[in-house]
């Protein structure tokens, strides 16, 4: 069975995605989320990794570690066709053998961290000259 890092069962369009682990000498995912199976130097689909599209993510609810929930749909009032759009077979949703980056461009979180840091020497030199200048005015007193 495909499984998450935690033991989770990774669903599929007929529910989880099982085979028979026998003889596998390999397995890839491609970009329309079709699980390929290696097995004797032929390669067969296991199944499909079944992607949704989430069209109202506030009423998602959070279960800890990443995961969400749909909301009780008796409690919420909201069915799930009105939450979650199934992705159609044909199109490339995935990419194999990558790493899910975050949406912080490293580069410019970088530079406003140097302007930021430049501001508060900039700052802390004029409190330092202002604190100069009111001791030279109490010492002409």
């Amino acid at each position: 069975m495909l499984v998450t890092s935690d033991g989770r069962p990774g669903l599929g369009e007929d529910g989880p995605v099982q085979f028979a682990h026998d003889d596998v000498t390999g397995m890839s995912i491609r970009e329309n989320g079709a699980v390929m199976i290696d097995r004797n130097g032929q390669s067969e689909q296991a199944g499909r990794i079944e992607v949704a599209q989430i069209e109202n993510r506030r009423v998602l609810e959070a279960n800890g570690k990443n995961l969400f929930q749909l909301p009780d749909e008796e409690e919420s009032g909201l069915n799930e066709a009105d939450i979650v759009n199934l992705v159609p077979a044909e199109e490339d949703t995935m990419k194999n053998k990558t790493l899910e980056m975050s949406n912080v461009d490293i580069e410019d979180e970088m530079t406003q961290l140097l302007n930021a840091q430049r501001s508060y020497e900039m700052n802390a030199r004029t409190l330092r000259k202002a604190d100069e200048m009111q001791g030279l005015i109490n010492q002409l007193r």
